[in-house]
């Protein structure tokens, strides 16, 4: 599997982790999983996608348009992808997000996602920020 989901709930964070070549078929695996986790919250949850490892994503704009439902969830807060290298990644996310009207940033680390999400969790002390990594990042170890 060529992707990771983690939600932090005590946060309202998903963490969504691409690695490597990341096909539709995965795309259409995530996006439900996301979904899912959007519609049984009652508060607005942020996505942070960690496209450090990403190598390719699938091209077909209309197709995965079709696909990202997740992005139309009420409850969907920011949707900040982190350490992509991916030119095409970063375009179709761009249009994506344009398209369904989501908030939406890239950032070079995962601290800098973290803050950029909002004025809470800038004024949060660096242990806090650190727990917070921790929990999102804790599938990878």
């Amino acid at each position: 599997m060529a992707y990771q989901v983690t939600f932090a709930k005590d946060d309202q964070i998903i963490y969504l982790r691409l690695i490597g070549e990341v096909t539709q078929e995965e795309v259409y695996g995530f996006n439900r999983q996301l979904t899912q986790i959007l519609r049984q919250s009652n508060q607005i949850v942020h996505v942070l996608i960690d496209a450090s490892s990403l190598t390719q994503y699938p091209g077909n704009l209309q197709s995965l348009r079709r696909m990202m439902t997740y992005l139309h969830e009420p409850t969907l807060g920011w949707v900040i992808d982190w350490g992509n290298t991916n030119t095409n990644f970063y375009f179709i996310t761009s249009v994506l997000n344009q398209m369904a009207r989501v908030s939406c940033a890239s950032c070079t680390t995962l601290l800098e996602a973290i803050q950029r999400l909002d004025t809470t969790l800038r004024k949060r002390s660096d242990q806090r920020k650190k727990l917070i990594i921790s929990r999102l990042t804790l599938s990878e170890t």
